[in-house]
């Protein structure tokens, strides 16, 4: 009697990138760009070149077509930004409950979300406290009225830190704690942390690393506030202690690049020079993710 060997386990730490940094170059460009750098996995960010990926009234052929491009370039899709909805629809969690029917159908099990800024724009002028409390409620009710659509796709909303509701660890933690539902969760950003909070990530990400499913690597470097977003590796966080605080909390799942453009334009950057930042962050974060898992050796990231 013969037995076929064991499957192999998937990757604590699955590394990829995001399409996010060739969106002004086309999907399969990204693609491309992104398996020659090393990364198995991808998110996808849905314009590219000027113009949606999916548009709102996508059809589900057109939909399985992007399915297919990604699986073509050897990638597997784990997190989605939104996809757009009809813009007619008033309602308000129609854009949430569209992309994650989206999702679904890709194939994607993290969808992206991020809760209401207290700004007007940048950091210049804060909104009234009665407006944003209201912005903030009527997120809330957004998230219980599509989590179980999430369920249902068998998708899981994570939540960004990017000011407001969703600002720092503890934010996140008492957000997905008020929510109290399984698909509702924490998709950490130490960049955003280190930018827009002025905090520590490594210390700021053990309020919420239970809670963390899923990881948007992006570097910071300099002073709260200032638009520094260095390849992975080249700024002021200590990945590595990232990663060994979510390990030690149970993490298993997606750590993708979301920028490596500096303080330059990301739009401007030539697609061979995000080819060659990506190359690099892939072989960091690769030193980073076997540091951070050198306690078992059975663990292997990808």
């Amino acid at each position: 009697m013969t037995t076929s060997p064991p499957r192999p386990s998937a990757p604590r730490l699955e590394l990829g990138a995001h399409t996010l940094p060739y969106r002004a170059y086309s999907f399969d460009r990204a693609l491309e760009g992104i398996a020659r750098s090393g990364f198995k996995y991808v998110g996808i960010w849905n314009e590219h070149a000027g113009a949606p990926l999916i548009p709102p009234d996508a059809r589900a052929d057109s939909i399985d077509a992007v399915r297919k491009r990604v699986k073509a370039h050897g990638l597997t899709p784990r997190m989605a930004f939104r996809f757009p909805s009809d813009s007619a629809h008033k309602e308000p969690s129609a854009p949430l409950r569209r992309t994650l029917e989206v999702a679904g159908a890709l194939g994607i099990p993290f969808v992206i979300s991020t809760g209401p800024s207290p700004y007007r724009r940048a950091f210049d002028e804060r909104k009234r406290d009665m407006l944003f409390h209201r912005e903030a409620e009527t997120y809330f009710q957004v998230l219980r009225d599509v989590a179980p659509h999430a369920e249902r796709w068998r998708v899981t909303i994570v939540l960004k830190p990017h000011m407001g509701v969703t600002g720092t660890g503890e934010d996140l933690a008492d957000l997905v704690e008020l929510i109290d539902h399984p698909r509702i969760r924490v998709c950490y950003d130490a960049g955003n942390v280190a930018f827009y909070e002025g905090l520590k990530p490594e210390e700021d990400v053990l309020a919420c690393a239970r809670h963390v499913r899923a990881v948007c690597i992006k570097d910071h470097r300099g002073p709260r506030f200032h638009p520094d977003f260095p390849i992975p590796g080249d700024g002021d966080i200590d990945h590595a202690a990232i990663f060994r605080a979510l390990i030690a909390a149970g993490f298993r799942g997606p750590c993708l690049v979301e920028r490596v453009d500096g303080t330059q334009k990301a739009t401007d950057m030539p697609a061979d020079a995000i080819d060659a930042a990506l190359a690099r962050a892939h072989d960091y974060l690769q030193h980073a993710a076997q540091a951070a898992t050198a306690a078992d050796p059975a663990e292997t990231p990808e």
